[in-house]
Parts: C-alpha cells; sequence; structure tokens
C-alpha cells in the first residue's frame, strides 16, 4: 500500500481521486441522506447524472471543513466562523531552501516592511513553500492582489536582502483564500447513529499547535473500533441485558467523549494563537491591530465608498503600520546604523523566543495525554491552558506519575492511555514491543480464523494475581467476555510465584472458554521497564483496557474479590463510555 503524506499540496489530487468519489457535490437539488424504516439509503449523483440508492449500515462523514454530509444531515457549527481570513500563496523557489538552510525548520515568522506572514516549509530539499498572509476581502482579493507577478514580489521580500534569486527560480504554484475558525459540530452523528462525523467535519480550529489533524485522527480511533463492536453485537448476539452489548450506548459515547476534546482544543488552539501574538505586538504590528483595521474598512461610513476606494485606504493603512518593521534592519545586532526602537524590538523578541514565551510544538498532554473522564480532564485541561504549563509544554518525564504536573509524564488512571514500556512475547524470544503494541498484538495470537476479527479487550493482570483473576472469572459465564476480552498475565521478577506455577495457571485458562484467549507476556528486565510495571502493580492488581489503549477500568487487589466475568462485562459496558 503506497502511503501519502495529505499535507504535501503535491498529493491533494492523488488523494482525492484514490479516496474520494467525485460523485459527491453540492449539485444536489434536494436531500440526499434518508432515515427509512429498516435500512439507510444514499442517494448519489453519479458521473452519469443518474440516481442509484444504496443501502448502507454506516456512514462516516470524513469530507472536511464544508463537509456535504454534515449539511445534509442538518448539523450546525458552534463558534466563530471567520476569526481572520488568509491568503495562501504555494509556490517552489530552490533560493529560498538555500538561504533557509542555515536556520533550517518547519515554521517562520517573517516580518518586515513589505510582508508579514507564516512561512510554512513544505519540502525544503525540492523547495516548496507555502506563504500565509492576513488577507481583508472583500476590499481585497485573489484576482486583484494575488496574481503571479505579485507573488512574486512577495517571494522576493521574504528572502535575505542579500540573496539574489531569478525570476525562473520563483514558481507559483497556486494562489487562494481560506477563513481560520474555531467551531465544533453541536452534535456528532445523525440519522440514529448510524451517521458520524469525525475530523474537519466535526471540528475547526486555529492552525496553531497542529490540533486539527490529531484531533481528527484521535475522533477515528475513538470511532472505528466502537462501529466494530456494534456490527459483531448486532450480527452475533440475540440476547438482551446484562451479558450483551448496548449498542445504542457504545455509538453514543462516540460524541459524547470526542465533543468535550473536540471543545477542549478549541479553547487551547486559541490560547496557542494569543501566545503566537507577542512577538506581533513586540513589534507594534498585533492581530488586534488587524482586528481594528477589519472593523474601519468595514464600517458603514466606509461602506459608502467603492470597493477599490475602499481598497486603496485599507492598503495604505497596512503600508503604514508595517512601516516600524523597517528599523528592525537598522538595529545594531542586524548590522544596521542603530536604532533605539530597532534595538528594543529585536531584544523583545528574543526575550520571547529564548523564554519560550510564544507558539510552542509540542503538546504532550493534549496529544497523548488526554482523559476521556471528562470532568478529570476539562479541570486539569484549564490548567495546562496557563503560561506556566504552556511554557514548559514541550517538556516531558518517562517515568510514570500521579499525572497532576504541568510536564508530561504517563500514569495508570482511568480514561487515559495505557503508559508504555517494553515487554515480550514469551514466544517471541527476545523481541521486544511496547505495551501499546501489546494491545493490537495480543488480539492476532492464538485466534482461530473465526475470531480473529472480533473487536477486544485487553484485561492486564500480573502474575501476583493472575490465580486470583482466572479462578473468580472461570466461576461463570459471559458471552461478552469469552468473545471480546482478552487475559495478558504479565509476568515480572516481582511476582513472588514460580514460573512453573503461572505456566500450570494459564494453561489451565486457555483450556477453558471463559476469555477469548489467554496469553503470557514478560516485562524486559530493565530499571526503567521495572519500575513503570512496578508503579502499576504498587497501586493497582488488573486494568481493563480499550481497543484503543485507553484505560476502561482499574482494579486494586482487595477490590478483586467481587470480580468476576459478569462484573467484568459490567465494566465492560461502563468502559465503552467513560464521558
Amino acid at each position: 500500500m503506497e502511503v501519502l503524506y495529505a499535507a504535501m499540496p503535491e498529493f491533494h489530487d492523488r488523494l482525492l481521486a484514490q479516496a474520494a468519489p467525485s460523485v459527491l457535490v453540492s449539485a444536489l437539488k434536494e436531500p440526499c441522506v434518508k432515515d427509512r424504516s429498516t435500512e439507510f439509503w444514499l442517494q448519489r449523483i453519479l458521473d452519469t447524472n443518474t440516481l442509484e440508492e444504496a443501502s448502507y449500515d454506516y456512514i462516516v462523514g470524513a469530507d472536511g471543513a464544508h463537509s456535504l454530509v454534515r449539511l445534509l444531515c442538518g448539523i450546525d457549527m458552534a463558534g466563530t466562523r471567520n476569526l481572520q481570513s488568509i491568503a495562501n500563496v504555494h509556490f517552489t523557489s530552490k533560493a529560498l531552501s538555500e538561504a533557509a538552510r542555515e536556520n533550517p525548520a518547519m515554521l517562520y515568522f517573517v516580518f518586515n516592511k513589505e510582508v508579514v506572514g507564516i512561512l510554512i516549509a513544505h519540502d525544503l530539499n525540492q523547495g516548496e513553500w507555502v506563504f500565509q498572509i492576513p488577507f481583508f476581502p472583500p476590499q481585497e482579493s485573489i484576482p486583484w492582489d494575488f496574481s503571479t507577478a505579485q507573488c512574486k514580489e512577495i517571494v522576493r521580500h521574504i528572502l535575505p536582502k542579500d540573496v539574489k534569486v531569478r525570476d525562473d527560480d520563483i514558481n507559483i504554484l497556486s494562489a487562494g483564500q481560506w477563513r481560520m475558525g474555531a467551531r465544533v459540530a453541536k452534535q456528532y452523528d445523525a440519522a440514529k447513529q448510524r451517521i458520524f462525523l469525525v475530523g474537519d467535519a466535526a471540528h475547526q480550529f486555529p492552525p496553531a499547535g497542529g490540533f486539527g489533524m490529531n484531533t481528527g485522527l484521535q475522533d477515528t480511533h475513538n470511532l472505528v473500533w466502537k462501529i466494530a463492536l456494534a456490527i459483531q453485537a448486532n450480527a452475533g448476539e440475540s440476547a438482551a441485558g446484562a451479558d450483551s452489548i448496548d449498542t445504542q450506548a457504545l455509538l453514543g459515547s462516540y460524541g459524547r467523549e470526542r465533543q468535550l476534546v473536540a471543545k477542549t482544543n478549541t479553547q487551547f488552539s486559541l490560547s496557542n494563537v494569543a501566545r503566537t501574538m507577542k512577538i506581533p505586538r513586540a513589534l507594534n504590528v498585533s492581530h488586534d491591530n488587524a482586528q481594528t483595521l477589519a472593523k474601519i474598512i468595514n464600517s458603514a461610513p466606509m461602506q459608502l465608498l467603492p470597493l477599490r476606494a475602499q481598497r486603496e485606504i485599507a492598503q495604505r493603512v497596512m503600508r503604514v503600520g508595517k512601516m516600524p518593521l523597517g528599523l528592525l534592519d537598522e538595529a545594531k545586532n542586524a548590522g544596521g546604523p542603530g536604532s533605539a526602537l530597532g534595538d528594543r524590538m529585536r531584544a523583545s523578541v528574543q526575550d520571547i523566543v529564548t523564554r519560550r514565551k510564544t507558539l510552542g510544538m509540542m503538546f504532550y498532554h493534549f496529544d497523548i495525554g488526554f482523559s476521556y473522564d471528562a470532568p478529570s480532564w476539562a479541570a486539569r485541561a484549564k490548567k495546562l491552558m496557563e503560561d506556566p504549563a504552556l511554557d514548559q509544554s514541550v517538556e516531558f518525564r518517562t517515568e510514570i506519575s500521579d499525572g497532576d504536573s504541568i510536564i508530561y509524564s504517563p500514569t495508570y488512571r482511568v480514561g487515559e492511555r495505557f503508559p508504555h514500556f517494553w515487554c515480550t512475547n514469551d514466544k517471541s524470544g527476545a523481541t521486544k514491543v511496547s505495551s501499546h503494541d501489546m494491545m493490537r498484538l495480543a488480539v492476532q495470537v492464538d485466534n482461530s480464523a473465526e475470531d480473529l476479527g472480533n473487536v477486544q479487550f485487553v484485561l492486564v493482570v500480573g502474575g501476583r494475581d493472575a490465580a486470583q483473576v482466572i479462578s473468580l472469572c472461570s466461576t461463570s459465564s459471559s458471552s461478552v467476555v469469552a468473545k471480546h476480552v482478552t487475559l495478558v498475565v504479565l509476568r515480572s521478577a516481582a511476582d513472588g510465584e514460580s514460573s512453573a506455577s503461572i505456566d500450570a495457571l494459564i494453561s489451565k485458562a486457555q483450556e477453558s472458554s471463559t476469555f477469548g484467549s489467554v496469553l503470557s507476556w514478560q516485562v524486559v528486565e530493565d530499571e526503567s521497564d521495572n519500575k513503570a510495571w512496578s508503579s502499576f502493580m504498587n497501586s493497582s492488581a488488573a486494568a481493563l483496557v480499550r481497543p484503543d489503549g485507553h484505560v476502561g477500568a482499574l482494579w486494586k487487589t482487595k477490590e478483586l474479590e467481587n470480580l468476576s466475568s459478569a462484573a467484568l462485562t459490567q465494566s465492560l459496558q461502563r468502559a465503552v463510555q467513560l464521558s
């Protein structure tokens, strides 16, 4: 399978051709999503301009910020639609790449008296770039202000003054516009939980921190196993009650869990935008000034003028506003004759960057440390959005903690990801795998072809408590546990049981039909890995880990007395809807 990087514009058309049918177009004259009594129908306009009715169990709308699926379902967005309009200039320039090699980076913030914007290195080796510029429609427009010649002039102003560039070195690939918004869908599902929104169809953030794509990936990570489990439950389980999967609650949990995360990430992205504005403010070209300009040029008196006159006034104001940036080149530390204001502005920027007071690029708490325990995460996230935490967002610790520090470290808590440590499968010898991969690999071992596709939760228990767990769960039967729970016994030097004794326990459990499968793994005898597992054993006896790697339930040793396959089924039901 070919892997394409969606962030690269060169792959845009190839991705669309492979992944998205061209028939989903806005030319539809009537709603094409209908919920009928027993079947779900989608009417599509085909290339032949004919209508086709097709039956689907579920539809996932991953069709972007202008989602047709969302529109047809009548789902509204909450939040701010247009924080700022942005012009995008996509171009190539080998000369710019050569100049950038002295300080290679992904993002460059450009401030001079001619241009202000953010330069994104899409491919430094190939000289591929995107420049994002604040934009004020309708007074400004792409045809008027971003012709090929105008865009080439913009690129020349990005380059250092001592770099000369030939006209044929700059190749303008495209110029377009988009609106930076902060919005979240009011609901994530429709048609009785048979249609779901993921990614930009469900939320749009300012591009400050990379949360658009990351949150979208988290959406799918949360949704796909729930749909698979619902399909398996509907196909194979006719029983109702305690020993069955509540598919309505299961599928409804997607929106409850993910919407809160999206709302939190929206606020966090806005916090990042505010931090990004510290440097423009230090240079006297803040976002507040841009917002004031937008209000002025769109005021009632200005609207009486012809659009071209409005444009000329707006651009004249922007030129005046950028004039102080010319003093940056006159500062002594820039090789200039000296300028008190220029020196002060450069010193302010240097101080902000050195003390990490501006936009960070790593946010471990929000990328991998978020929790589906809604009350806990809401309170903790609020604290993590404050400047003291953001100043240290790039830092992390590998040792297990209680999770309350502003510096990220993994923790064993319900709702959060099960922490990483190294372990091995007894049958695979010395090959190390992460405990994260253990959740995936456990369901691929010792399963029959018939059971291989079953969605699996993993019940993790140490050798110390394995006997009690196996004994208690074998006294009652549950079809849900037998089909959807894999028992993994993690063995370590601290078990206090002989190897032969644990082997006998596991063999006995494997012969029974209590669990989907029973596996034996070994914690790698390394100081850090032993500490990570010892931290678990000191606080807990067993953990139920969801297919997405988030902890669904924890038991202390004294709590194991009430464990049974029936109790485990109830814990599984609670684990699928933590928010």
